[in-house]
């Protein structure tokens, strides 16, 4: 069998290179969004957390609109 898996591996690739090929645009992404978070002071920080909660509340009480509307 693991000649088979080796063989097979070798001409499609493995799942750990199709998972990081996959990945790896996000890498970049999240790098830059990561050095700009390192910036910021514990104040900012804290600031942006609330700024995060806000968001994730109003895109919930849209999503709960949406669901009463198809409710009705």
């Amino acid at each position: 069998m693991s000649i088979i898996n080796k063989a097979l591996s070798g001409i499609f690739g493995s799942k750990t290179d199709k998972d990081l090929k996959e990945l790896s645009p996000y890498v970049g992404k999240i790098n830059s969004v990561y050095s700009q978070y390192q910036e910021l002071s514990h104040d900012e920080l804290r600031a942006k957390t609330d700024e995060f909660k806000k968001r994730i509340v109003d895109y919930l009480a849209e999503l709960e609109e949406e669901l009463k509307k198809l409710d009705e």
